[in-house]
């Protein structure tokens, strides 16, 4: 009998076949993983720069309405 025809060699073969096959799964989870953190924080990070944008426009509106008071009292 050849080796790889024998019970043991074949349940051998399979163990290692569902190990890869396993580990392979893990790896592809894993990258799914990833990808939703990612795009989790691709969104947080455009919510921040839009709240920076939006803080530096009320800071500039602030600033132009103090020029303004300003403005009115020198007249």
């Amino acid at each position: 009998m050849v080796p790889w025809e024998s019970e043991q060699a074949k349940l051998q073969a399979k163990s290692v076949c569902n190990d890869f096959y396993n580990q392979l799964i893990g790896k592809i989870e894993l990258n799914d993983l990833h990808k939703l953190n990612l795009d989790k924080l691709t969104r947080e990070n455009q919510e921040l720069k839009k709240q920076i944008n939006h803080d530096e426009q009320v800071k500039a509106l602030r600033i132009k309405k103090s020029q303004m008071k300003i403005l009115r009292y020198l007249k």
